[in-house]
């Protein structure tokens, strides 16, 4: 209720006017950081999509032995990928991405080249080696995009931290070889029981199974 007495309507207008100040600095604070946040976003998005176009020039090498090199390209995204995670502390969402990257080269490639050559078991095993090779090439390639969180995210998480090859070797171990581990043996039985019929068997196929 707005009090009568002078001096009582001098402290109701101040106390008004100090609730208007407060509001007021609070919606404008509200909207800084809200800008702020957007703008981080933004800059971890464009940072995504310049190493996935990078990810992808590495796919194509993979696929057709062409690549248009440009390191001034690749020195700018890891430049950039850099200052984002120094100045947004966003170790943790791109280790995520790293991973997300991993998975998708694993399920739309890896998983689906290898079950492709099992109509023999030479073919599996040949198949099965050839994804594992583009699978540490494509691995070592982005591994110089993302080598900083290495050094700095994952190195200050302690004990509680996986160096970026271990989690991607995790990453093929139980998307690839726990769900075709029993193929790989019955096609390396199969070749050596080949050979104990007498039939022609090429012997690195067989270690490249083992």
């Amino acid at each position: 209720p707005k009090p009568q007495n002078p001096k009582s309507m001098n402290y109701y207008y101040f106390w008004v006017y100090l609730k208007f100040q407060f509001k007021l600095n609070f919606n404008l604070e509200f909207q800084i950081m809200a800008s702020k946040e957007e703008v981080k976003q933004q800059k971890i998005a464009e940072c995504k999509q310049n190493i996935g176009e990078f990810s992808n020039m590495v796919i194509q090498y993979i696929d057709m032995r062409v690549i248009k090199r440009d390191n001034k390209v690749f020195v700018e995204t890891y430049g950039q990928f850099q200052t984002i995670c120094d100045r947004y502390e966003c170790g943790e969402q791109m280790f995520e991405y790293y991973k997300q990257l991993l998975s998708k080269f694993i399920n739309s490639r890896s998983v689906p080249e290898c079950r492709k050559s099992k109509f023999s078991s030479k073919a599996f095993i040949n198949g099965f080696a050839n994804q594992w090779k583009h699978y540490t090439f494509y691995l070592f390639s982005i591994l110089k995009m993302f080598g900083y969180l290495d050094r700095f995210y994952i190195k200050n998480l302690g004990a509680h931290g996986q160096t970026l090859t271990a989690t991607a070797l995790e990453l093929w171990s139980k998307s690839v070889f726990e769900k075709l581990i029993s193929d790989l043996q019955s096609s390396v039985n199969e070749e050596i029981r080949k050979e104990r019929m007498d039939e022609t068997v090429d012997f690195d196929d067989v270690r490249l199974g083992i």
